[in-house]
């Protein structure tokens, strides 16, 4: 599978940036559209959806969200994600907070449902920093 990285970037420049990254480093990059919240990350990745995957209802995206600024990667081999980021600090390209590699849990999860899941991890995570 070929090393691929989806995003959403508000900031037209950053998202420039992060495309010619992909560029240079071989990762096909696609931007996401407003109809890619809806489907699912398996979808999204090119990846058939197995018959382990159970049905369920998707969360509904509600009227007006602002989507907030995302990576996706997926069939990154080893080493090659680590690369991709150590490229991207040195490039001095602005952080994105909401970062995913696509795996066998997450796959069935519409991009939505995986932007909110990221959100609940990185607030727990920022409150821990609070605390600790």
């Amino acid at each position: 599978m070929r090393q691929k990285m989806f995003y959403s970037i508000k900031d037209e420049l950053q998202a420039g940036q992060i495309a010619r990254l992909c560029l240079r480093m071989d990762i096909q990059a696609k931007a996401l559209t407003w109809a890619d919240y809806d489907r699912t990350v398996g979808e999204v990745a090119g990846i058939a959806l197995s018959g382990k995957n159970p049905i369920r209802e998707k969360k509904k995206i509600p009227l007006g969200y602002q989507v907030p600024d995302i990576m996706i990667f997926c069939g990154m081999p080893d080493g090659s994600l680590d690369r991709f980021l150590s490229e991207y600090r040195k490039e001095k390209i602005a952080p994105v907070p909401l970062k995913a590699v696509v795996t066998p849990y997450n796959v069935s999860w519409t991009i939505y449902e995986l932007i909110l899941e990221l959100g609940r991890e990185r607030a727990a995570v920022l409150e821990q920093r609070k605390k600790g």
